[in-house]
Protein backbone atom coordinates (compact mmCIF):
# COMPACT_ATOMS: atom_id res chain seq x y z
CA UNK A 1 0.00 0.00 0.00
CA UNK A 2 1.64 3.35 -1.24
CA UNK A 3 1.95 5.55 1.72
CA UNK A 4 0.76 9.02 2.07
CA UNK A 5 3.07 11.95 1.03
CA UNK A 6 2.85 15.43 3.34
CA UNK A 7 3.82 18.76 1.54
CA UNK A 8 5.17 20.80 3.74
CA UNK A 9 5.87 24.70 3.03
CA UNK A 10 7.68 26.10 6.03
CA UNK A 11 7.96 30.05 6.69
CA UNK A 12 11.88 30.04 5.14
CA UNK A 13 10.25 29.16 1.59
CA UNK A 14 11.78 25.28 1.48
CA UNK A 15 9.62 22.69 1.19
CA UNK A 16 9.43 19.46 3.07
CA UNK A 17 8.04 16.22 2.30
CA UNK A 18 7.13 13.63 4.71
CA UNK A 19 4.66 10.69 4.81
CA UNK A 20 3.10 10.54 8.26
CA UNK A 21 1.54 13.67 10.63
CA UNK A 22 3.86 12.47 13.13
CA UNK A 23 6.64 14.12 10.80
CA UNK A 24 4.59 16.62 9.78
CA UNK A 25 4.04 18.07 13.33
CA UNK A 26 7.62 17.70 14.34
CA UNK A 27 8.74 20.53 11.93
CA UNK A 28 8.46 24.02 12.62
CA UNK A 29 7.33 27.93 11.46
CA UNK A 30 4.82 25.74 9.07
CA UNK A 31 2.80 28.25 6.91
CA UNK A 32 0.47 25.65 4.87
CA UNK A 33 0.60 21.54 4.20
CA UNK A 34 -1.35 19.60 1.52
CA UNK A 35 -2.42 15.90 0.95
CA UNK A 36 -2.00 14.64 -2.24
CA UNK A 37 -3.00 17.96 -3.27
CA UNK A 38 -5.40 18.74 -0.94
CA UNK A 39 -4.53 21.35 1.61
CA UNK A 40 -4.90 20.17 5.05
CA UNK A 41 -3.22 23.21 6.70
CA UNK A 42 -5.65 23.78 9.52
CA UNK A 43 -4.81 19.68 10.70
CA UNK A 44 -1.49 21.04 11.76
CA UNK A 45 -1.72 24.91 12.59
CA UNK A 46 -5.54 25.02 13.68
CA UNK A 47 -4.10 25.52 17.88
CA UNK A 48 -2.22 28.95 16.33
CA UNK A 49 -4.60 30.17 14.51
CA UNK A 50 -7.09 29.57 17.45
CA UNK A 51 -4.59 31.75 19.66
CA UNK A 52 -4.19 34.36 16.63
CA UNK A 53 -7.82 34.75 16.33
CA UNK A 54 -8.31 34.86 20.63
CA UNK A 55 -5.60 37.51 20.50
CA UNK A 56 -7.53 39.79 17.85
CA UNK A 57 -10.77 39.34 19.57
CA UNK A 58 -9.17 40.33 22.98
CA UNK A 59 -7.68 43.55 21.43
CA UNK A 60 -11.13 44.54 20.01
CA UNK A 61 -12.75 43.86 23.24
CA UNK A 62 -9.91 45.74 25.10
CA UNK A 63 -10.30 48.74 22.19
CA UNK A 64 -14.19 48.53 22.93
CA UNK A 65 -14.15 48.59 26.98
CA UNK A 66 -11.80 51.21 26.30
CA UNK A 67 -14.04 53.47 23.74
CA UNK A 68 -17.33 53.25 26.52
CA UNK A 69 -15.15 54.51 29.14
CA UNK A 70 -13.93 57.24 27.36
CA UNK A 71 -17.68 58.07 25.86
CA UNK A 72 -19.54 57.92 29.88
CA UNK A 73 -16.23 60.06 31.08
CA UNK A 74 -17.49 62.57 28.36
CA UNK A 75 -21.18 62.19 29.23
CA UNK A 76 -20.33 62.49 32.76
CA UNK A 77 -17.88 65.61 32.71
CA UNK A 78 -20.49 67.46 29.94
CA UNK A 79 -23.96 66.57 31.67
CA UNK A 80 -23.90 64.85 35.43
CA UNK A 81 -26.11 62.84 35.97
CA UNK A 82 -29.12 64.17 38.03
CA UNK A 83 -31.57 61.92 41.04
CA UNK A 84 -34.79 63.24 40.71
CA UNK A 85 -36.76 64.27 43.67
CA UNK A 86 -40.00 62.00 44.36
CA UNK A 87 -43.39 63.09 45.44
CA UNK A 88 -44.17 60.93 48.59
CA UNK A 89 -47.31 60.90 51.04
CA UNK A 90 -47.26 60.44 54.42
CA UNK A 91 -50.03 58.94 56.58
CA UNK A 92 -49.96 59.42 60.73
CA UNK A 93 -51.99 59.28 63.54
CA UNK A 94 -51.89 60.51 67.04
CA UNK A 95 -49.94 58.44 69.22
CA UNK A 96 -51.88 56.74 72.58
CA UNK A 97 -55.18 57.64 71.34
CA UNK A 98 -57.79 57.96 68.09
CA UNK A 99 -57.98 61.54 67.79
CA UNK A 100 -56.17 62.54 64.88
CA UNK A 101 -55.37 61.37 61.39
CA UNK A 102 -53.21 63.43 59.33
CA UNK A 103 -51.75 63.23 55.76
CA UNK A 104 -48.48 64.96 54.28
CA UNK A 105 -47.22 65.92 50.72
CA UNK A 106 -43.47 65.47 51.10
CA UNK A 107 -40.62 65.46 48.29
CA UNK A 108 -37.62 63.50 49.01
CA UNK A 109 -34.64 62.31 47.38
CA UNK A 110 -33.19 58.74 47.35
CA UNK A 111 -29.95 59.92 48.38
CA UNK A 112 -31.32 61.55 51.57
CA UNK A 113 -29.76 60.07 55.03
CA UNK A 114 -32.19 57.28 56.04
CA UNK A 115 -33.09 56.97 60.16
CA UNK A 116 -35.03 53.99 61.64
CA UNK A 117 -38.35 54.96 62.91
CA UNK A 118 -40.77 53.29 65.41
CA UNK A 119 -43.42 51.03 63.88
CA UNK A 120 -41.56 51.45 60.05
CA UNK A 121 -40.18 48.12 59.28
CA UNK A 122 -37.82 50.12 57.16
CA UNK A 123 -35.52 53.19 57.30
CA UNK A 124 -37.34 56.60 56.67
CA UNK A 125 -35.50 59.33 54.64
CA UNK A 126 -34.73 61.78 57.67
CA UNK A 127 -37.75 64.40 56.49
CA UNK A 128 -40.18 62.30 56.47
CA UNK A 129 -38.89 60.78 59.97
CA UNK A 130 -38.94 64.64 61.10
CA UNK A 131 -42.63 64.98 60.24
CA UNK A 132 -43.50 62.27 62.35
CA UNK A 133 -41.65 62.97 65.51
CA UNK A 134 -43.92 61.75 68.32
CA UNK A 135 -46.62 60.93 66.12
CA UNK A 136 -47.77 57.02 65.13
CA UNK A 137 -46.70 55.77 61.97
CA UNK A 138 -49.18 54.84 59.59
CA UNK A 139 -48.07 54.56 55.88
CA UNK A 140 -45.31 56.00 53.68
CA UNK A 141 -46.03 55.80 49.59
CA UNK A 142 -44.81 57.74 46.55
CA UNK A 143 -47.27 60.03 45.29
CA UNK A 144 -47.44 58.07 42.31
CA UNK A 145 -49.13 54.80 43.43
CA UNK A 146 -51.94 56.85 44.79
CA UNK A 147 -52.60 58.20 41.73
CA UNK A 148 -52.39 54.72 39.56
CA UNK A 149 -54.67 53.16 42.31
CA UNK A 150 -57.04 56.03 41.30
CA UNK A 151 -56.68 55.80 37.76
CA UNK A 152 -57.10 52.33 37.74
CA UNK A 153 -59.93 52.31 40.84
CA UNK A 154 -58.44 49.77 42.56
CA UNK A 155 -55.16 49.03 44.48
CA UNK A 156 -52.19 48.84 42.29
CA UNK A 157 -50.05 46.02 42.93
CA UNK A 158 -48.09 46.74 46.37
CA UNK A 159 -51.13 49.06 48.02
CA UNK A 160 -52.32 46.18 49.80
CA UNK A 161 -51.58 47.05 53.03
CA UNK A 162 -51.38 50.79 52.72
CA UNK A 163 -55.37 50.18 51.59
CA UNK A 164 -55.72 48.25 55.09
CA UNK A 165 -53.81 50.62 57.45
CA UNK A 166 -55.34 54.06 56.28
CA UNK A 167 -58.27 52.42 56.46
CA UNK A 168 -58.66 51.07 59.65
CA UNK A 169 -57.41 54.47 60.95
CA UNK A 170 -59.14 56.43 59.17
CA UNK A 171 -62.68 54.26 60.57
CA UNK A 172 -61.08 54.60 64.13
CA UNK A 173 -60.89 58.51 64.15
CA UNK A 174 -64.42 58.94 62.12
CA UNK A 175 -66.05 56.63 64.21
CA UNK A 176 -66.96 55.01 61.06
CA UNK A 177 -68.75 51.28 60.43
CA UNK A 178 -69.53 49.06 57.97
CA UNK A 179 -68.10 51.20 55.20
CA UNK A 180 -66.19 49.59 52.11
CA UNK A 181 -62.56 49.82 52.34
CA UNK A 182 -61.58 50.24 48.45
CA UNK A 183 -64.00 52.87 48.02
CA UNK A 184 -63.30 54.76 50.95
CA UNK A 185 -59.54 54.77 50.28
CA UNK A 186 -59.86 55.54 46.73
CA UNK A 187 -61.85 58.73 48.06
CA UNK A 188 -59.46 59.74 50.28
CA UNK A 189 -56.71 59.89 47.63
CA UNK A 190 -58.95 61.92 45.41
CA UNK A 191 -59.71 64.56 47.90
CA UNK A 192 -55.85 64.46 48.81
CA UNK A 193 -54.54 64.52 45.49
CA UNK A 194 -57.19 67.17 44.51
CA UNK A 195 -55.92 68.90 47.45
CA UNK A 196 -52.47 68.91 46.60
CA UNK A 197 -53.37 70.50 42.74
CA UNK A 198 -54.65 73.61 45.09
CA UNK A 199 -51.45 73.43 46.75
CA UNK A 200 -52.09 72.06 50.01
CA UNK A 201 -49.27 69.59 50.85
CA UNK A 202 -50.64 68.53 54.48
CA UNK A 203 -54.38 67.56 55.87
CA UNK A 204 -56.22 65.04 57.90
CA UNK A 205 -59.22 64.27 60.39
CA UNK A 206 -60.51 64.75 64.08
CA UNK A 207 -62.03 62.54 65.99
CA UNK A 208 -65.66 64.76 66.21
CA UNK A 209 -66.27 66.27 70.28
CA UNK A 210 -69.62 64.43 71.81
CA UNK A 211 -72.42 67.11 71.97
CA UNK A 212 -73.40 67.47 75.42
CA UNK A 213 -76.38 67.56 76.52
CA UNK A 214 -77.86 70.78 78.25
CA UNK A 215 -79.30 70.22 81.78
CA UNK A 216 -82.81 71.27 81.76
CA UNK A 217 -83.10 74.88 83.61
CA UNK A 218 -84.05 74.48 87.12
CA UNK A 219 -87.98 76.37 87.28
CA UNK A 220 -87.90 78.25 90.64
CA UNK A 221 -90.07 77.30 93.37
CA UNK A 222 -93.07 79.66 93.88
CA UNK A 223 -92.38 81.71 96.74
CA UNK A 224 -94.88 81.32 99.76
CA UNK A 225 -96.80 84.82 100.38
CA UNK A 226 -95.73 86.67 103.21
CA UNK A 227 -97.01 86.09 106.76
CA UNK A 228 -99.43 89.27 107.38
CA UNK A 229 -99.33 91.60 110.23
CA UNK A 230 -101.69 93.77 111.80
CA UNK A 231 -100.10 96.47 110.59
CA UNK A 232 -101.11 95.00 106.99
CA UNK A 233 -105.11 93.87 107.81
CA UNK A 234 -107.14 96.62 106.91
CA UNK A 235 -110.79 95.96 108.70
CA UNK A 236 -113.89 96.70 106.83
CA UNK A 237 -116.03 96.68 110.14
CA UNK A 238 -118.22 99.94 110.30
CA UNK A 239 -116.86 100.25 113.93
CA UNK A 240 -113.52 100.52 112.64
CA UNK A 241 -113.56 103.14 109.79
CA UNK A 242 -112.62 106.27 111.19
CA UNK A 243 -115.11 109.19 109.44
CA UNK A 244 -113.16 112.35 108.58
CA UNK A 245 -115.25 115.21 110.02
Amino acid sequence: MAKKTYVATLSNGSVQEVTSKKAVLALTDIISVTLEGKDVTSEFIKEDTSMEQTTVIEAQAEEIVAEAQEAVAEITEEAPVEIEDIPTLLFTASRGNSKQFNWYRIVTNPTEEKVKVKGCAIPLPKSVAEVISTDKFVSWIPQSMAEASVNEDAPVRGMASTFSDVFARYCKVNEVKGADKVKTVLTIFKNILTAIEAGTTTGGWNRPEPVKEEAPAETPEAEAPAESTDADIISTDLADIEIAG
